[in-house]
């Protein structure tokens, strides 16, 4: 369900590089790259099945379709996006969605391009008729790919600076031991320490970082801490299970580069918190921590 593609450059060096690149330089992209990441997500297609990728030039898309000012406004620049898509009500849909999209961010990375999540408002219409989109299927997030201008537009300062692009939650926020009012100490493994931060890094919606990890012996559950905000802003897509998706990719390449193994299982969960959704949980193979 979760099985990253390869990377060839160190994880922990790629999420501390990446940053959200608002501000482009116009130049597009090579065709050398854009063939290279269009391999991947041949391949990736190919296996995923319910879930699906493709690069769409802006220039090409905006022939056709006027553009709707909302997100647009924001960037500067840029001409290619990568665009995913899922079927609709697929089992873990928008966390798979996030995971593999994340995936091909850290490709884009890898091989020198620049990136950004937005799955707020732009135009779902005119991106999936590019795609062939059916009824049964939906686009809940876009990202454009090229190169970092020199200097950031004014838009981005502010957008950075109201979601605090640059400041993220402190481990004892997000990671738990046994219950939610005990922190995770880090220095019972040292093994996961690298991994917990590669999740505090992971990018979010507004940067509302919403994972909450608990530990409980042999395993983590992972929960979702709710910002009844985005369950409005677009009532077809969640923004926060999407942002689990990326947790889990991170989590999960951490673990592989580790060579630390499990599995992901689905267990009965009674804690009582409206605001904390259960998601998953991922027991692993020979670890605990208590």
């Amino acid at each position: 369900m979760f099985k990253p593609f390869e990377l060839e450059t160190d994880f922990n060096f790629l999420v501390r590089k990446r940053y959200s690149c608002r501000t482009f330089n116009g130049k597009g992209v090579e065709a050398q790259k854009l063939q290279i990441l269009t391999d991947k997500i041949d391949i990736m297609n190919e296996n995923l099945k319910d879930i699906r990728f493709g690069i769409v030039d802006k220039e090409k898309l905006k022939s056709k379709f006027i553009f709707s000012k909302g997100t647009y406004g924001m960037f500067r620049g840029d001409i290619y996006y990568i665009v995913g898509i899922i079927k609709k009500g697929i089992p873990f849909g928008w966390e798979r969605f996030g995971f593999y999209m994340e995936n091909l961010i850290m490709l884009a990375e890898e091989i020198g391009l620049n990136t950004c999540w937005i799955g707020g408002v732009f135009d779902r219409k005119g991106f999936g008729s590019e795609l062939n989109i059916t009824e049964d299927e939906i686009i809940p997030a876009i990202v454009p790919i090229g190169y970092a201008a020199k200097k950031r537009s004014i838009q981005d300062k502010i957008v950075r600076w109201s979601a605090k692009g640059d400041k993220r939650k402190k481990t004892e926020e997000l990671f738990f031991l046994n219950n939610f009012s005990t922190p995770f100490p880090s220095h019972i493994s040292n093994k996961i320490n690298d991994t917990l931060e590669n999740i505090r890094l992971s990018p979010s919606a507004s940067n509302k970082q919403p994972w909450r990890l608990l530990f409980k012996e042999n395993r983590i559950l992972f929960f979702i801490k709710r910002d009844r905000l985005y369950s409005k802003l677009i009532d077809s897509v969640d923004l926060q299970r999407i942002d689990m998706g990326i947790g889990l990719f991170h989590f999960i390449y951490s673990l592989k580069e580790r060579g630390i193994k499990g599995s992901f299982i689905t267990e009965n969960n009674n804690y009582q918190d409206k605001s904390l959704e259960y998601v998953i949980s991922f027991k692993f193979d020979n670890m605990k921590f208590l």
